[in-house]
Formats: C-alpha cells, structure tokens, sequence
C-alpha cells in the first residue's frame, strides 16, 4: 500500500464527510485606512457562508462503505439522501471504514503489491 496514501488516509476521510454533509464556514473581509499612525484597521465584516452537501461526495462515501447498491441518487428527496448519509455515518462511528483498495483506486491512487 502506498505509505503517502496510509499518512493521509484519515485526513481524506474526514474531508469526504465534511464535504457530503456539508458544512459552514466564517468569511473575514477586513478594511484599514492609512492615517498619521499608520495603518489601522477601519471596518470588519464577518459572514457566515454555508456550503451545501455535494452529491459527488455523497455517492463516493456511500459507495466506499457498500450502502449505494441499487440507489438512484437522483430520484431521492433532499430528506432521503440526508437519511442515506446518517446511514453511512452511523456504520463509521460502529468501526467500518473505507476500502482502503477501492477507495485508493477511486482517489487516483495506485496500490503497491
């Protein structure tokens, strides 16, 4: 197995998650102002942004966990798929895990045997 792939493994994971669920960011945009004391900051807008789950992340995790076979992801509702995911999430948090072959394969990676 490529030892990059293991050093990252569970970083990957987690992004994947992150990505299909969806999640919130804070967006800082700060403006200064140069005067006699030099540059100072003037005005400070914070945001919160939201990015929606993403359906290609979706379908990888519940492939990589074997909970997709036969799921026609676009004919679910929003709430079917958001069942679909705590599904998935419910078989990570009781020890199942990723392929490490499959998933590997599916990220582009190569296995070394």
């Amino acid at each position: 197995m490529d030892k990059d792939f293991e050093k990252y493994k569970d970083k990957i994971e987690k992004s994947l998650i992150k990505k299909a669920l969806g999640y919130q960011y804070k967006e800082v945009i700060e403006e200064y102002s140069i005067g006699e004391d030099g540059e100072k900051l003037s005005k400070k807008k914070v945001t919160t942004k939201d990015v929606p789950p993403d359906i290609s992340a979706v379908k990888l995790l519940l492939e990589e966990l074997n909970v997709s076979h036969n799921i026609d992801f676009d004919a679910l509702s929003d709430e079917e798929l958001k069942q679909e995911i705590k599904n998935a999430l419910s078989l990570l948090e009781n020890g199942n895990s990723f392929d490490n072959t499959n998933f590997q394969n599916n990220l582009g990676g190569h296995d070394e045997t």
